[in-house]
This record gives structure tokens, sequence and C-alpha cells, in this order.
């Protein structure tokens, strides 16, 4: 009995080995599958997340741009000219308003006179009227990136073309098209020039067409079109000053009248006893 117990422990020792192989192939396996079923959820999860953020950015891109389009096409429509001139030296006199649309494929640029200045600090010596440009330029950091920027300058000065901040509106864009209807032609131009005699001088279009294109990503590109009606199209007359004698008691127009009586513009000067 004793030797059949003996040759019987053996065998026992072999099948619980066996079956401790078996329980650590099985833990394998499930470690296995474990793994590939975490970097399946890590890849749907990580998918997810791309997917947001690239909608995220699609949409900001668009909030970026409808917004610039929409400050371009209101500052345009608020653009004038005058009949004013300066008077700076003897033998040009440049006008202090003007509106100058440059043809240039594939980025064309715009500059104008325009009620579209907005005080930012109290009892500042600034009006409403300022100078305007919008066009594109290559990127400081980056030379392969185009950027929409905005110049203005507070003040209408002797060159309305330059001077002032610039800024960035819109940063990487693909094309900045203008065109404008003219009304005696009836067409639709590519440029505009109320400085030249060749152009449209002392006139405004009745509307504009203004065309961005944006990248959004590295091989898709975003249109955007805005049409403007221009408020004033033919310039803002010059105020007529009349002016009356001080002093003397008379009207401009009574004969007899001193010559060497000084001349109040009225309007100018508030108004005062001695003045009829």
């Amino acid at each position: 009995m004793k030797k059949a117990s003996q040759a019987g422990a053996p065998s026992e020792r072999s099948s619980s080995g066996v079956e401790s192989g078996l329980t650590l192939i099985e833990l394998m396996i499930a470690v296995a599958i474990l793994a590939m079923i975490s970097t399946m959820v890590w890849s749907s999860f990580s998918a997810t997340t791309r997917t947001k953020r690239t909608i995220e950015a699609s949409q900001d891109r668009h909030h970026e741009t409808r917004i610039a389009m929409s400050r371009i096409a209101r500052e345009l429509s608020e653009a004038f000219l005058t009949k004013n001139f300066s008077t700076e030296g003897q033998l040009v006199t440049t006008p202090r308003s003007l509106f100058v649309s440059e043809d240039r494929p594939p980025f064309d640029r715009v500059d104008f006179v325009a009620f579209a200045h907005h005080r930012l600090y109290k009892d500042a010596n600034e009006s409403d009227q300022c100078e305007v440009s919008y066009f594109v330029t290559r990127d400081l950091e980056d030379s392969g990136v185009e950027n929409l920027v905005r110049r203005e300058s507070r003040r209408v000065d002797e060159d309305p073309r330059h001077g002032g901040v610039v800024f960035i509106v819109v940063p990487d864009v693909a094309e900045l098209d203008l065109q404008y209807f003219d009304t005696q032609s009836q067409e639709w131009v590519e440029y505009w020039d109320t400085t030249s005699l060749d152009g449209q001088p002392d006139r405004l279009p009745a509307f504009a067409r203004v065309a961005l294109v944006v990248k959004d990503g590295p091989d898709r590109t975003l249109r955007f079109v805005e049409k403007v009606t221009f408020q004033l199209e033919n310039p803002i007359p010059e105020p007529r000053v009349r002016t009356l004698r001080v002093g003397s008691g008379q009207s401009p127009a009574a004969p007899g009248a001193s010559p060497a009586a000084p001349r109040v513009p009225i309007g100018r000067q508030p108004l005062f006893g001695g003045i009829r």
C-alpha cells in the first residue's frame, strides 16, 4: 500500500503543473485582450479629440473672417470725398480725401478716407474722420504666410495713403479681390481712383464686392464674399462762409462802408454786438 501511494505521488504533481501552466496562458491571453481593447478605446478618444479640435479651429476661423468682412464692408460704406483741398506748397494742391483701389491679383489694395474712427479716450482731439487702408503683406515671422492687415491714421493729413498704425485683421489669406460698380458705365470694374483724370475723379462707386479667400488647413480654403453699398457717392460740398463787417454798424453791401473794417466769417466765430 505504501508503494502504491508513493508511486501515485508523481502523477499528482504533474497534473497540478499542467493546471498551473494553462492558467498562466489564459492570464496572458486576458492581458492581451485587455490591451487591445484599451488601445481601441484610446484610439477612439484620440480621433474624437482631434475632430473636436479641427471643428473648433474651423469655427473660430469662420467667426474671425466673418467679423473682418463685416468691418471692411461697414468702413467702405462710410467712405466719403470732400471738395476741400490742402494748399501746402506753392505749386501743388493735394486733396485731403481720396478713394484709391489697386488691382494687384491675387491681393488687391484699397486706401480711402471714412467716418470710421472711434475715440477711445475722453476729450481726445480726434473726430470720426480717419484714413483707412486694407492690403495683404507677408508675415514678419513666417515668410510663407500672407496676412490681411488694416492701417488707420486718426487724422487725415497731406498723405492719406501712409502713416498711422497697422495691425493684422485675418492671418494666412490666399486671395483678396475688390470690384466696384460704376454707375456711368454700368459695369463692374477692378480698380477705382478718385485722384486721376483717367480714373473716376470726384465720385465714389455705387457698390463694391469684396471677396476674401482664407486658408483653413493644409489643403483647404474658404471663400467669403461681401457686398457693400456706398452711402455718399458724390463729394461733400465745401461750406460757404458769409462775412460781415465788425464795428461799422453797416451791412456788407451798404455804400460808404469802411474798407479797413475787419471781416468775421459767420459760423466760425460767435456772434456779438456790432454784427448785424
